[in-house]
């Protein structure tokens, strides 16, 4: 996740991240981990939890700034993910939100940043879906989309997570092919050690 994001942010290849960055990452990496492998885990109901992806604010204000910058609650929960993730954090949020979030970096263009893509996975998550199927899409799209402006941006991040699903879903079937030849495998070898005793088992 890191070097797609960070790559396509154009760092310079000299450019250490700062250590607020860093620390974000591990953070963001930590509930990465929590979110998939506790499925009946609800971040938005732990607001707490998510308390360092609002650039030290209490999870009050946290919450404030979700509801303001959430769209209307009829429209697909896909759509909704997408707007949270452009928004969040890219400097190009809506002019009545300007001055609710003085601490929002004027001008940045982080479309893909950590804090926003995982809050657009804990929306979905909160409609009853698993995973938010977008790190699996190809390096070169996710680029594309951490610099796309906001027109268009939510296109492509649909774009993106269906080419992600997509990729997903052909290595399940890539696995699950590897896994009954491994099977077969183990079949054919039982069935060998079962031959009458004056055979030779191999192995034995």
């Amino acid at each position: 996740m890191l070097p797609a994001t960070t790559q396509a942010a154009e760092w310079a290849a000299d450019e250490v991240p700062e250590d607020q960055d860093i620390a974000l990452a591990l953070t963001v990496a930590r509930l990465w981990r929590r979110l998939g492998e506790q499925r009946t885990w609800q971040p938005l109901e732990n607001l707490e939890a998510l308390a360092p992806l609002g650039e030290s604010d209490p999870p009050a204000a946290l919450q404030d700034r979700l509801h303001l910058l959430s769209p209307p609650d009829d429209l697909p929960p896909l759509i909704i993910a997408g707007t949270i993730a452009r928004d969040w954090q890219d400097g190009g949020l809506p002019a009545r939100s300007q001055s609710d979030f003085a601490s929002a970096k004027a001008g940045r263009r982080d479309r893909l940043s950590l804090a926003g893509i995982f809050l657009a996975a804990c929306i979905w998550r909160a409609h009853g879906d698993n995973a938010l199927p977008l790190w699996s899409a190809p390096v070169q799209r996710l680029h594309r989309l951490a610099l796309q402006p906001r027109r268009g941006w939510l296109a492509l991040f649909l774009d993106a997570v269906a080419e992600a699903a997509q990729q997903a879903g052909q290595e399940l079937a890539r696995l699950q092919r590897a896994e009954a030849l491994a099977a077969g495998l183990t079949r054919t070898a039982a069935r060998a050690c079962r031959k009458p005793r004056h055979w030779r088992c191999v192995g034995r």
